[in-house]
């Protein structure tokens, strides 16, 4: 079993040779990442319009383990918001 779970951040890190990046390439033997992150890895490079050659090649070459992301989890995840964010003014969403 995997101990250690990347984000898409840590995994964008490695790919671009950012700070931290080689430590991601040091655990992804104990790693795995979930298809909610596979996808933010790939929106991310979407959006600033990046050839996503380099991350097809980082999945494909490391065989980081790749799991799917069910509802229970996403519940889960939802939840932690409590902990992990500030709290967010409901009615400023959608404004510019």
């Amino acid at each position: 079993m995997s101990s250690v779970v990347m984000d898409a951040s840590a995994i964008l890190a490695a790919i671009l040779g950012e700070a931290g990046g080689d430590a991601v390439f040091d655990r992804l033997d104990d790693a795995l990442i979930s298809t909610v992150n596979v996808a933010e890895v790939y929106t991310y490079a979407t959006i600033r319009e990046m050839a996503t050659a380099a991350i097809d090649a980082f999945f494909a070459e490391t065989g980081i383990e790749i799991v799917p992301f069910d509802q229970p989890q996403a519940i889960a995840a939802g939840r932690l918001a409590s902990v992990t964010r500030r709290p967010v003014c409901h009615s400023a969403i959608g404004r510019a």
